[in-house]
């Protein structure tokens, strides 16, 4: 499964400090290994509710936003696209979940 960033995705990583970014590497090597539901326990991935995402076409139904967390407080948020996985924030948990 290939990955794509959003510049939102891009900026977020880049602020943060090198043990978390080694989290989010960990993370997405876990959902790079399993990408699809049903997910492990231990992965703790969930469609994020009253959100939605870029449709992956025009004319198609926006599509659902899924939050992974990399630890308790770090958190990576992402949506399916053909053939590709979006990443579209990281970072904190509250501060992600304000523009996921």
């Amino acid at each position: 499964m290939k990955f794509a960033r959003t510049e939102t995705f891009k900026n977020s990583y880049s602020k943060l400090t090198a043990q978390e970014k080694k989290r989010i590497k960990l993370a997405l090597g876990k959902l790079e290994a399993n990408p699809y539901h049903p997910f492990p326990r231990g992965m703790r991935v969930h469609v994020l509710g009253g959100v939605k995402g870029e449709p992956l076409r025009q004319g198609d139904p926006p599509a659902p936003i899924w939050e992974f967390h990399a630890s308790l407080s770090l958190i990576i948020t992402f949506q399916y696209g053909e053939d590709l996985i979006l990443l579209r924030n990281c970072g904190s948990h509250d501060k992600v979940l304000q523009k996921p």
